[in-house]
Order: structure tokens, then C-alpha cells, then sequence
């Protein structure tokens, strides 16, 4: 039996699609956004701001494999949306070993409670965390906390607040200041997705810290 399984649980099995592995069967609730049942949740925060958050676990590459299997039968369990980085015999801290998205609004504190609960005893070992998220407190750094989604109004209140790094607004600025251009990039053309790979990771920290205490996790911290 797979170390973090159930007593009579058969292992996980999972698909690969788009770099990483999926759980299976498809009609499982934890595939629902990725079919198309469910929708990654949108927070609402202050009124005036819609924002998408996930959550990422960075495992140890000393006891990748082994640990892997105990959050993912914790996810599995739970109906969690997710998705999971397929190295094996992995060497080096992986800080996305697994990306975990809300589909209601009291999900993303349900995952982190689910994962506490379901590393218990098992001595998961945590690796560097993700550079462009937050440690969510009490889980001995194992769960990040990151914005991915935001929208026009976020960005130009973090602008005129002056919350946004030089980094940020040398992906944001042009001719000396915040452009609509650019925020329609992101916004229209991405549906407000940061990518962190299309170089918008700093944003990414800035829209963290700028909402830290306001967001779904806000009062942990």
C-alpha cells in the first residue's frame, strides 16, 4: 500500500496533459475544472476587486516520490482540484509539486486545513518554497499562498498606491507610466492570468503583498 493511502484505497492513477499529471477517473471532482464542471473560484475583495488564487505544495527532493503520494491521496480525498508535477526520482526541491485551485470560496482554507490533516504522523519533508507566493502559516512551509488572476481595477489601485516593484513596471510601463496596453494584455487577452513564464511574476508578488491581509487567507496573517 501506497505510503498516505487509506487502509483499502487503491493508488491514485493519473494522465499527463500539458506537462503534468492529472488524477483519474476524468469524471472525478477533483478533474472538474479541467473538464469544464467547475470554474477556478474568483474572490471578491473590498467591494471592487475580482481575483483568482491557488495554492502550490514544495516538496523535498530527498523524499519526493514518497511524499508526493501522501498530499495527493489528501487532494484525492477531498475532491480538490489539482494537478501534479510528474518527475520522478525528482533530486532537487520541486516548489510546484502540486498546483491546487479553489472552486468555492471556502475551499482554499478547506485544502490547507486537508493537508495539515493529511500529513499528520508522515513526516513530509517540505523543499524551498515558490519565490512569487506567501507561506501559509502552520504548514511548516510546505503550502504557498499566490495571486494568479487579477483584473484592470486591481492594477491601477496598486499603481496609484505605488505598490507596483520597478521589475513590474518595467513589464507594465510605457512611456513613464501604467498602459493600457499592457493591462488589456493581461486582462482581455489573458483573462487576467499572470504567467509567471511570460515574465509577469513580480506582479504576481506585488498583488500578493498589496492584498495579503484582504484575500481568503487574509487572517492567518
Amino acid at each position: 500500500m501506497a505510503k498516505g493511502l487509506p487502509k483499502g484505497t487503491s493508488p491514485i492513477k493519473f494522465e499527463k496533459d500539458q506537462g503534468f499529471l492529472h488524477p483519474l477517473p476524468r469524471s472525478h471532482p477533483s478533474r472538474h475544472i479541467y473538464t469544464g464542471k467547475a470554474r477556478q473560484y474568483r474572490h471578491r475583495i473590498d467591494g471592487k476587486y475580482t481575483v483568482g488564487f491557488k495554492l502550490h505544495v514544495t516538496l523535498s527532493g530527498d523524499t519526493y516520490e514518497q511524499d508526493r503520494k501522501v498530499i495527493a491521496s489528501a487532494l484525492y480525498m477531498g475532491g480538490f482540484a489539482f494537478k501534479m508535477h510528474p518527475l520522478i526520482g525528482q533530486k532537487f526541491d520541486e516548489d510546484r509539486s502540486f498546483t491546487i485551485y479553489p472552486k468555492t470560496e471556502k475551499d482554499l482554507l478547506s485544502i490547507v486545513l486537508t493537508i495539515i490533516a493529511g500529513v499528520g504522523g508522515e513526516g513530509v519533508t517540505p523543499g524551498m518554497p515558490s519565490k512569487d507566493g506567501v507561506i501559509v502559516p502552520g504548514t511548516n512551509g510546505l503550502v504557498t499562498y499566490h495571486v494568479e488572476r487579477v483584473d484592470e481595477q486591481l492594477l491601477r489601485d496598486m499603481d496609484a498606491a505605488g505598490a507596483l516593484s520597478e521589475k513590474s513596471k518595467e513589464k507594465l510601463y510605457w512611456g513613464g507610466h501604467l498602459h493600457q496596453t499592457s493591462i488589456d494584455h493581461i486582462v482581455k487577452n489573458n483573462n487576467g492570468y499572470l504567467s509567471a513564464v511570460g515574465g509577469y511574476g513580480s506582479v504576481r508578488i506585488d498583488a500578493m503583498k498589496f492584498l495579503l491581509k484582504k484575500g481568503p487567507l487574509g487572517f492567518l496573517y
